[in-house]
């Protein structure tokens, strides 16, 4: 999980890994946001890492995962997040099958200029709920890839950057959570051998509008010794 702590305002220049360009984030002070990686479909751990176990036969094997993004503090009236980009990394036992936001869908709160003229205030409409996919084109920016490493080109992970719309008003509720990626890892494991793979946060991550001292929940992969063919969920591995 990482941590974004608000600030006076001040511009942070973002730069991604894996070519995804720079962001301008503008930092408040106050609240708190944090960003976990965790199995699809899963809240993340009360503390510490998100762990999933299973028992599965050798060969190549597909995880699913989402990063969620929460954000608690925000001040009654205050915007939630308006962007943000985020770089995950993995560990070499594992690697990155695919990284998506189309389908992934946000609650937000959406102001409309009706007559597409800034300079009347008096026709903005105010939809909340509205229901964003963060894969549609209308967002000033959404973009995913494979993050690599500055020097060498080696690929650590997946990267994504999201800005909501620019021309108009738009921001993720505030003091709540909301799943902002979904990635695919393929992870191979060996006949007889428990493979222990994880996913965490990279240095570079930045919420809209707030610094990075992120505080960061890693996702946690073990396949355990078990007969080839049983598949066992999580909690089982320890059994004889």
């Amino acid at each position: 999980m990482k941590r974004f702590d608000r600030r006076v305002p001040v511009l942070v220049l973002l730069g991604l890994c894996g070519g995804l360009g720079s962001v301008l984030a503008v930092a408040r002070d106050v609240a708190e946001y944090t960003l976990a990686v965790v199995p699809a479909g899963r809240s993340p751990a009360p503390e510490g890492d998100t762990i999933l176990e299973k028992v599965v036969p050798p060969g190549l094997h597909s995880v699913e995962a989402e990063v969620i993004l929460t954000s608690a503090g925000i001040p009654a009236g205050e915007d939630g997040p308006e962007g943000w980009a985020i770089v995950v990394s993995n560990d070499d036992c594992m690697s990155v099958k695919a990284i998506t936001l189309k389908g992934v869908v946000v609650s937000t709160v959406l102001y409309v200029d009706l007559d597409d003229d800034l300079a009347t205030k008096d026709d903005i409409l105010k939809r909340d709920p509205y229901f964003q996919d963060l894969g549609d084109p209308v967002l000033f920016l959404n973009l995913t890839g494979k993050a690599t490493k500055p020097l060498g080109g080696e690929i650590i992970g997946a990267a994504t950057a999201v800005i909501m719309r620019s021309e108009e008003r738009q921001y993720l509720h505030a003091n709540a959570a909301d799943v902002v990626l979904r990635l695919v890892y393929e992870i191979s494991v060996k006949e007889g051998e428990a493979t222990d793979c994880g996913a965490s946060f990279a240095d570079k991550a930045r919420v809209t509008n707030y610094s990075s001292s992120p505080r960061s929940r890693a996702l946690q992969v073990t396949s355990c010794r078990r007969p080839a063919s049983k598949t066992s969920e999580a909690g089982e591995c320890g059994s004889a």
